[in-house]
């Protein structure tokens, strides 16, 4: 019951490649994160994870079988991505748009079913905009956004759930808001794979991080063994300070060190 893949390359155009021999496991429970820099194929890498783009090389697996076994209603019965950005071209109200995550499961030339509402109004009460039902999408603020296409995504009923991006753009509440959120959906059986630029959200909500640069894998495991100040530089080409509270927790702050650090060289 697992998410992988195996040796992926890929490439948009010849001689331009974009993923370069990826490997990865995600379990159900495991919340991923995916660091690296702009450019470094972690958008491209959940394109391919979701059945997007087929590899050009290796090959994605889920539960066992090829990825591109399944039919894409299959697919998404399974998987779930939220998008960075979203656009909606219509203001519908929060419901209605929610209830678009129940799509795999309507058959052709009907409606939802009284079920589908019933995941939808789920998922509206898990992550907490229920009394925003009846508003438009399209006047929420972008963090009340995220949470919506969350429960899009949870009404949609995937075992796997992809973020590209999901505390970008956010206050430091939102971002708790919605990593909050994520913890407790992986805790309740499900695999998590975000793409981040921020290692400390990494080392504070994930089980496990991928840490990519010019679309290969530099290292994976559990961020205490994959994210430091050294592997940050190498990844980001800037240096990294590395900062504890009493409690232990770690923070990485990146370019020149902290002031006190630098008047007392």
């Amino acid at each position: 019951m697992s998410l992988e893949a195996h040796g992926l390359w890929f490439g948009y155009t010849p001689g331009q490649t974009v993923l370069r021999g990826i490997n990865l496991r995600v379990d159900p429970e495991c919340v991923l994160f995916i660091l690296g820099p702009n450019g470094c194929g972690k958008s491209t890498f959940l394109a391919c994870l979701h059945g997007a783009l087929t590899p050009d090389r290796g090959n994605v697996r889920l539960e066992g079988h090829l990825l591109s076994q399944f039919s894409s209603r299959e697919r998404a019965k399974r998987i779930a991505f939220v998008p960075q950005i979203h656009e909606p071209v219509f203001a519908y109200d929060v419901e209605e748009f929610v209830l678009m995550g129940r799509t795999p499961y309507v058959r052709w030339f009907s409606g939802p079913s009284p079920a589908d509402r019933a995941y939808t109004r789920e998922a509206l009460s898990v992550v907490g905009v229920s009394p925003s039902a009846n508003r438009p999408y399209t006047t929420l603020s972008g963090g009340e956004q995220r949470l919506v296409l969350l429960a899009r995504a949870l009404a949609q009923g995937g075992r796997y759930l992809l973020l590209d991006e999901p505390d970008a753009h956010l206050d430091p509440g939102h971002q708790h808001q919605v990593l909050s959120l994520v913890d407790r959906i992986a805790a309740d059986g499900r695999g998590v794979i975000i793409s981040s630029h921020n290692p400390n959200n990494a080392c504070a909500y994930g089980t496990h991080t991928l840490l990519m640069r010019d679309g290969a894998a530099l290292n994976w495991g559990a961020p205490e063994k994959v994210v430091s100040a050294m592997s940050l530089e190498q990844a980001y080409g800037v240096p990294f300070t590395e900062v504890r509270d009493e409690a232990g927790r770690r923070a990485f702050l990146p370019g020149r060190p902290p002031v006190a650090a630098r008047r007392s060289g």
